[in-house]
């Protein structure tokens, strides 16, 4: 089990919401690894910093999460989903064939999804809008399982990245022209795993 990782506001630097969700733990598979999402609450504010929920639904889905019982198995369903893109995300970087499990388990999340969106009119159009009754917890997931169901069929899947610090194992879009971005946030893992390499370079010469 991960440490409780201390409460902040969310980083959303990896270009697509999927990714993002499967960021939410610090310093992946490293002895420092910190888990962001430890109550279902840290979900529901994930979820609204990512603009999936509006204030008001945050306020309800808070008030259901009181309900001990429900809470638990929507986090560890949020949990699980979080590990299955980032086990299947991975694959994929890595070259590595697809995990049978987390497929499965981001297929059953597509599907508890399905029939779930619908068109909204707008002003000038429609958009589309997920149904869910208020307080509904597991509606966060949709979004997150529909964003990681188009990047896996679209041609962006080959522009994911790991970031090469040591420590981290954040995922990210590397968007710039030749592929060439090595970290997922330049100001944190870049300068940090420069620094490294400066000092391990400095110890070398001694």
């Amino acid at each position: 089990m991960t440490d409780a990782a201390p409460k902040s506001d969310f980083q959303f630097v990896a270009g697509r919401l999927c990714l993002d969700f499967a960021n939410t733990v610090d310093y992946r598979n490293s002895p420092q690894e910190l888990d962001q999402l430890n109550t279902y609450e840290d979900v529901i504010a994930w979820a609204e910093q990512a603009g999936i929920v509006s204030e008001a639904d945050a306020r309800k889905m808070k008030q259901a999460a009181k309900n001990g019982m429900r809470a638990e198995t929507a986090l560890r369903h949020a949990l699980t989903l979080r590990e299955a893109i980032y086990e299947i995300v991975s694959a994929a970087v890595n070259r590595e064939p697809w995990p049978e499990m987390p497929v499965h388990f981001l297929n059953r999340t597509l599907r508890d999804a399905g029939g779930q969106r619908i068109l909204a009119a707008g002003k000038d159009r429609f958009t589309w809008k997920w149904n869910a009754p208020a307080g509904h917890l597991e509606s966060i997931l949709w979004p997150v399982a529909q964003d990681a169901a188009e990047l896996l069929t679209s041609d962006e899947l080959s522009r994911v990245h790991k970031c090469s610090a040591e420590d981290c194992g954040w995922l990210f879009m590397d968007r710039s022209k030749n592929q060439s971005r090595r970290w997922c946030e330049m100001k944190n893992c870049g300068n940090r795993d420069k620094a490294r390499r400066y000092y391990e370079r400095v110890r070398a010469a001694d």
